[in-house]
């Protein structure tokens, strides 16, 4: 179990010096405009909101495909605030697939 808490940390650290790779200047609340995407993506993948447990692939899956969406509404042009309303779409049908099936993986 530690194992796994010590693999998430160095992960962690590894993702915070790609992050500050691309900028000039790093602040303390600077991926905080990403936890929006990280919560969709991980509800997409199937991960239960309840505090069930989700699967690695079923989250690899949800990043993947939230990306390509942002991705390709990105090249199409479309404002920000748009592509902030698709993914607040993808998540409300991710929940709404959730509670109709009955199960706490999408």
């Amino acid at each position: 179990r530690i194992g796994v808490f010590m693999v998430a940390s160095v992960l962690a650290a590894v993702g915070g010096l790609m992050q500050a790779g691309y900028v000039t200047v790093v602040t303390a609340g600077q991926g905080s405009n990403l936890i929006f995407e990280v919560f969709a993506a991980a509800v997409i993948g199937g991960i239960s909101l309840d505090g069930g447990r989700g699967r690695m692939i079923g989250a690899l899956t949800g990043v993947i495909l939230l990306s390509l969406v942002t991705n390709i509404l990105t090249i199409s042009n479309i404002s920000s605030t748009w592509i902030d309303a698709v993914d607040g779409a993808i998540i409300l049908i991710a929940l709404g697939l959730a509670r109709l099936i009955g199960t706490e993986r999408v």
